[in-house]
């Protein structure tokens, strides 16, 4: 499995639940300055009956005043989806999108109970016999969870594009796109990268890319390109705090 994107701390190890086997993963690398978000915890599972992942956080402790998004790319069975943590935040599902060519969906929640090392996070969805990945990360210091808007959509051509949200003030935006294919996701500037995990292999691929952004008042996507070889399908999200 692959973990990549900007981090808070130096490098080091932390724990993955891959299936029922914990696997040592190098930790992202520090963030450039002025970067207010870190990933904090990733996972990926396998198999038959395959209806939920867990994380465990990094050697990490967070503010109440924090808000944390799992971003999750998995499969395309219809029904319910959601995420919980073990020290009883509230998580909301503030996008969903399911193609019949796989499914993304992002939960958002305010700290309210502070998440240590340790801890972990679980998505749920329905059961199905593949490959799901899972990211979690931190925007330090947000003072409320609320979403004032969203958007989403999905395709197979190399561009990626959530579709368009607009706000009459400046805002924090956080996107996310999964695609189950070999190519690599590329986010157009000023998108940040922020905790991508990917597993698999060739065909079976799948990966999750989470960004953010800060940016005036406006109209923004969550956008970027699939490179070599550029096709395959993809969902994709951004949402404005």
């Amino acid at each position: 499995m692959i973990f990549s994107g900007w981090g808070k701390r130096v490098a080091g190890t932390v724990a993955v639940v891959l299936g029922a086997a914990m696997l040592p993963v190098l930790a992202a690398a520090p963030a450039s300055a002025g970067i207010p978000v870190f990933p904090i915890a990733e996972a990926s599972r396998q198999g038959v009956g395959n209806g939920s992942i867990t994380a465990t956080v990094d050697d990490v402790s967070m503010s109440l005043d924090d808000t944390l998004v799992v971003s999750v790319a998995t499969g395309t069975f219809a029904g319910d989806v959601g995420c919980s943590d073990s020290v009883g935040n509230n998580y909301r599902v503030e996008v969903d999108k399911n193609t019949g060519a796989g499914r993304l969906f992002v939960c958002v929640a305010h700290n309210g109970h502070a998440l240590e090392g340790g801890d972990t996070v679980s998505a749920s969805y329905p059961k199905f016999s593949g490959l799901s990945v899972m990211s979690v990360i931190d925007r330090i210091n947000l003072s409320t969870a609320t979403v004032n808007v969203t958007n989403q959509s999905a395709g197979s051509n190399p561009a990626v594009s959530s579709g368009s949200v607009t706000r009459p003030f400046s805002g924090k935006y956080v996107g996310a796109v999964a695609h189950s294919n070999v190519s690599t996701f590329a986010p157009d500037s000023p998108w940040t990268v922020v905790g991508e995990v990917s597993a698999g292999i060739g065909a079976g691929k799948r990966t999750v890319t989470p960004m953010f952004m800060t940016a005036a008042a406006g109209t923004y996507a969550a956008t970027g390109t699939l490179i070599y070889p550029g096709s395959g399908f993809w969902q994709a999200g951004i949402m404005e705090f």
